[in-house]
Parts: C-alpha cells; sequence; structure tokens
C-alpha cells in the first residue's frame, strides 16, 4: 500500500527536470529554430531563451507527453519575436543606408559556393512564404513529422495540414522560380 508520501515524491519523479527537458529536446529546439528563423537569427539564442522560459513554466505543463509540443510553441513564439525585432532593426538601419542583410565577404569552394547558393535561396524562397506556411513546411518536410504531429504542433486539424502543406509546395516552388528569375 502507498502511504500519502510515497505517491508524492512518486508524482514528483514523473514530471520531468529542467535537465532532462533540456538533455532530450535541446537539439530539436536549436533546429525549429534555425528553420523557423532564418538566416538572420541566431538559433542558439534562441535556444537558450526557450530553456530560460521552459525552466520558469515546467511546473505548470500539463503531462510530459505534451512536451514537444510545448517546446516547440515556446520555440515559435520566441522566433516570431526575434523576426519581428530583425524586421524592425532593418527598417531603422535601411533608414541610415545600412544593409543588414549583407553576405558575408569570406570566398567559398566551388562546391561550397554552390550549396551556399542553393541554400540561400531556399531560405529566401522560404522567408517570402506565410508564416504558417513556412512553419508547416519546415515540420513535416525538414523535421519529417506526421501530419498528426504537425497538425498537434500547430493547433489545427489534420485535415487542414493538408491542404496548408499543398499550398506552401506550390508557393514554394513559385518563390523559388521567382527568385531564379530575377538572378538571372
Amino acid at each position: 500500500m502507498l502511504t500519502a508520501e510515497a505517491t508524492i515524491s512518486f508524482e514528483a519523479r514523473a514530471r520531468p527536470t529542467l535537465a532532462d527537458v533540456y538533455a532530450q529536446h535541446v537539439t530539436s529546439v536549436i533546429a525549429w529554430a534555425a528553420r523557423l528563423g532564418g538566416p538572420l537569427i541566431d538559433p542558439e539564442d534562441v535556444a537558450h531563451d526557450v530553456f530560460v522560459t521552459a525552466a520558469r513554466k515546467l511546473s505548470g505543463l500539463a503531462g510530459p507527453e505534451h512536451l514537444a509540443v510545448w517546446l516547440y510553441t515556446l520555440t515559435r513564439n520566441e522566433v516570431r519575436n526575434r523576426r519581428r525585432q530583425v524586421r524592425l532593426r532593418k527598417f531603422l538601419l535601411g533608414l541610415w543606408g545600412r544593409d543588414l542583410s549583407a553576405e558575408d565577404p569570406r570566398p567559398l569552394a566551388p562546391d561550397a559556393l554552390e550549396q551556399a547558393a542553393t541554400a540561400a535561396l531556399v531560405r529566401a524562397a522560404l522567408e517570402r512564404l506565410s508564416e504558417r506556411q513556412r512553419e508547416v513546411l519546415v515540420l513535416f518536410e525538414l523535421e519529417g513529422r506526421s501530419g498528426a504531429e504537425v497538425a498537434a504542433f500547430v493547433g489545427v486539424k489534420e485535415a487542414n495540414i493538408w491542404v496548408v502543406l499543398h499550398r506552401a509546395r506550390a508557393a514554394l516552388a513559385r518563390e523559388v522560380e521567382r527568385l531564379e528569375e530575377d538572378s538571372k
């Protein structure tokens, strides 16, 4: 028979610690931040702030089965805030004639140059998508999540995910074509 004290300690052990959460999910949080945030946002800095927030709010988590969705939501919100800050900063710096998006001037090897150009093209095309389309594309295509998982992360019905994903793929293809045409 379990005493009240034994039950409390069992429930306390069932709740994950911040160290456990960090060890298990830091790689995913950094990847989400990098893919959702774009090249002007430091994913490790975002992950730091996500885990600072997680430390404050971990005790209120409904259950460990919701942990990944909760961390994704924290990451998405932090990325949104950072993207707003970057847009404002770019605007303000633009008023003084400084371009925040200037490329790194170091030369690259030919293969690396081609890969960097392709990656830059895809990042630029992703930047032009709506936030919802970018989010669904990143989770499904880059993270390899199932439709049900993406729906849980984004907070919509799974049937809606397939519509958004279809439209996001088409929009990404259009944006890549536009960017390629613009670069010619």
